[in-house]
């Protein structure tokens, strides 16, 4: 296996559709893992925000895994 330096991985802010408010910050894993049919990425939550905005799937699921809990981190400009 290669290892995979996670610093390189874009990270982007998610912004909800209708509302234009600021949702976590994403870097995609997907690819750098060569998965098929699953979906993998990183969230960072900064202060007062929140994942995603409210939704719901009738053919898929989602599973969450919180790795660690932070409270300082350096905001995004």
């Amino acid at each position: 296996m290669n290892l995979i330096n996670f610093k390189e991985f874009e990270e982007r802010q998610l912004v909800a559709k209708t509302t234009n408010e600021q949702l976590s910050l994403v870097k995609a894993l997907t690819t750098a893992f060569s998965l098929k049919g699953l979906s993998v990425h990183h969230e960072t939550l900064l202060p007062r925000t929140k994942n995603s905005s409210a939704h719901y799937y009738t053919k898929k699921d989602e599973l969450i895994f919180v790795l660690n809990f932070c409270t300082k981190r350096k905001s995004v400009s």
